[in-house]
């Protein structure tokens, strides 16, 4: 993995054909939309829309907080490609300071998971994030997402 930088709009056009299946169900699952107009959305409202970058200039995945109406909280989220695993370690170990890094803007963070998206919730598991209900029927498709947060320490 080379580094992270700002995403734009470009990124998401890169990125879109290239989405993990376990992503494109994801996303059918929770909106039904285009997996391109949910990163388009996702790149848009973010405060401060991530992109990961390989070692060849590829975009490998995608990253952001989404602003919410309660005062510290965000909704992250992570859309990525298969060629991410090939950057496992290092985004394993650069995840978690992201993390630590976006919760000095948002000391919590939240959202949902589709519930067969197993290598999501290990990762979020891994990083910290607690599970703490499981919907049976959420999103367009009536499908189990689990909700998810993570609280800064001390808050």
């Amino acid at each position: 993995m080379g580094y992270v930088r700002e995403a734009t709009a470009k990124d998401a056009f890169e990125l879109a054909p290239k989405l993990r299946q376990d992503d494109l169900d994801e996303i059918a699952a929770a909106s039904g939309r285009e997996p391109l107009n949910t990163l388009l959305e996702g790149i848009a409202h973010s405060a401060v829309p991530a992109a990961v970058i390989g070692d060849k200039g590829e975009v490998v995945a995608l990253f952001g907080v989404v602003p919410t109406p309660l005062a510290g909280v965000g909704a992250i989220w992570l859309l990525g490609s298969d060629g991410l695993w090939t950057y496992r370690w290092q985004f394993l170990r650069e995840s978690r300071q992201w993390i630590e890094d976006l919760q000095e803007a948002w000391p919590i963070l939240w959202n949902f998971v589709y519930a067969e998206n197993e290598l999501h919730i290990k990762w979020l598991k891994w990083l910290g994030f607690n599970f703490t209900k499981l919907h049976d029927k959420w999103g367009v498709a009536q499908k189990p997402f689990w909700e998810f947060i993570r609280s800064k320490p001390g808050v």
